[in-house]
């Protein structure tokens, strides 16, 4: 028909590169998964070093998608009641992964114009290629783990003593309030108070926390949007 053919992935060598290392690394990540999810649960330190691995990889944007159609949340579910701080710290590190996006994906009813030149800045870097996943694709991974039990199971880590796990269970949220469409279930499931709980504690100590207290504030910002 006349048309301009693409360049598969072999027909430049960098681009094949790229290519068959991407998927070299989802093939690892999903044959990692299945034998996560056969290991045996009472070997406490291999479940340690599998929810370590699993998350590094939950780092890499091209595995997310991959790891919770495998099966990652019900583990996570686990982890995160277990009331072991090692499972627990790993564990708020990968929903965390999970449900991030850059600051310039927020959704278009209010977001973008409260922020508009963080937005401006970060659509232009989006432009030039940063990878991110797609908003469909994001918005696919936050519906699951809003359909889980997820949730419920990250809020109370609110008060945990830890400050890493606080600042994770912050940056998630704040993530998740991005969306209008995740906003009912936060609000639904007690984020308001878990955000007030965590920002309360920041408050008492901002040179260490002022991370934590940001998301929070961000997180805070964003419901408040739906009551306007």
């Amino acid at each position: 028909g006349g048309g301009v053919p693409l360049p598969s992935p072999t027909a430049c060598p960098t681009l094949s590169s790229s290519f068959s290392a991407q998927q070299q690394q989802l093939q690892s990540s999903s044959a990692f998964l299945a034998s996560s999810l056969k290991a045996d649960p009472s070997d406490h330190d291999a479940t340690i070093l599998t929810a370590f691995s699993l998350a590094q990889t939950a780092h890499v944007e091209a595995s997310r998608v991959l790891l919770v159609n495998r099966g990652l949340l019900p583990l996570l579910e686990e982890w995160l009641t277990s009331n072991v701080k090692d499972l627990e710290r790993q564990a708020v590190s990968i929903v965390a992964s999970l449900c991030a996006r850059s600051h310039g994906d927020d959704d278009s009813s209010g977001t973008n114009s409260n922020n508009s030149n963080s937005s401006s800045s970060s659509s232009s870097s989006n432009s030039l290629g940063s990878g991110s996943l797609d908003i469909y694709t994001r918005g696919f991974i936050d519906a699951k783990i809003l359909a889980s039990n997820i949730l419920p199971h990250l809020l109370p880590l609110a008060s945990s003593n830890e400050l890493e796990i606080r600042g994770h269970v912050a940056e998630a949220l704040a993530d998740l309030s991005r969306q209008a469409q995740n906003r009912s279930s936060l609000v639904r499931t007690g984020g308001i108070s878990s955000l007030v709980l965590l920002l309360g504690d920041a408050a008492g100590d901002l040179d260490a926390q002022a991370e934590v207290a940001e998301h929070a504030l961000t997180a805070l910002n964003h419901l408040a949007m739906d009551h306007q």
